[in-house]
C-alpha cells in the first residue's frame, strides 16, 4: 500500500492562471469549486444587475445619477490569499474614472453584493471577513428565496446592518441612496 501524496496548495497566482474563466474562487488557500447558479438566483442576479446599471453604470444625466462602474461575475483580488467571483460588484467613477478591466481586478470595490445560495458559510462569514478587513464601505447580501436584501456598511468593529429591502419597499438603498427605489423592480417581480 502506497502512502496519499500530499498536494502542496495553491499560490494565487497558480490559481489565477489555473482557474481563469471559471467561477471558482480563492480563500486563504483553498479552492472553492462553484456550480452553475440555480434559476432564483440568475433571475435575480439579472434583475439586479438591469436595474442598477440602467441607473448608476453611466457618468450620469437628467434620467439618472450614474456615478458607478457596476459588474456581474466579475473576478477581484484581495491581497495574496484571497480571490473571489462576486455576483456583483460596483466601483465609484469619481476613484475610477476608467472601468476596471484586467483580471483579476486589484482594486478595492466600493460595493459589493452576493445573492445566497448553497455557499452561505463562505458568503456570510468567510468572504465577509475578507471584505470587511479590505475596507469594502457597503456589503448587499440578498435573500432569493426570501426576498431580503441586507445592507451592511463597513465600520471599524466589524458590519453593521443598516437596512433590510423587503418587497413593497420604495425608497432610497445605500450606496444607491441618490435615488428612490423599488424593491420589487430590483427583485424582478414588478416592471418599471
Amino acid at each position: 500500500m502506497t502512502a496519499a501524496k500530499k498536494l502542496k496548495p495553491l499560490t494565487i497566482e497558480e490559481f489565477e492562471v489555473a482557474y481563469e474563466g471559471t467561477r471558482s474562487q480563492f480563500h486563504e488557500g483553498d479552492v472553492w469549486d462553484a456550480k452553475g447558479p440555480a434559476p432564483d438566483h440568475s433571475d435575480l442576479m439579472g434583475a439586479l444587475t438591469e436595474v442598477l446599471r440602467s441607473l448608476f453604470n453611466k457618468k450620469g444625466g437628467p434620467k439618472s445619477p450614474g456615478g458607478w462602474w457596476i459588474q456581474p461575475e466579475v473576478s477581484v483580488r484581495y491581497g495574496n490569499k484571497n480571490l473571489f467571483v462576486h455576483d456583483l460588484a460596483g466601483w465609484k467613477r469619481s476613484r475610477f474614472p476608467e472601468r476596471p478591466r484586467l483580471y483579476p481586478i486589484t482594486d478595492r470595490p466600493d460595493w459589493v453584493c452576493e445573492i445566497l445560495s448553497s455557499n452561505d458559510a463562505n458568503d456570510l462569514v468567510k468572504k465577509r471577513a475578507v471584505l470587511h478587513e479590505h475596507e469594502v464601505p457597503y456589503y448587499w447580501l440578498v435573500h432569493p428565496t426570501e426576498k431580503i436584501i441586507t445592507v451592511l456598511e463597513w465600520s471599524a468593529k466589524g458590519y453593521v446592518s443598516i437596512l433590510d429591502v423587503t418587497e413593497g419597499f420604495k425608497g432610497k438603498i445605500p450606496p444607491f441612496d441618490a435615488l428612490i427605489l423599488k424593491a420589487n423592480v430590483l427583485f424582478g417581480v414588478e416592471d418599471e
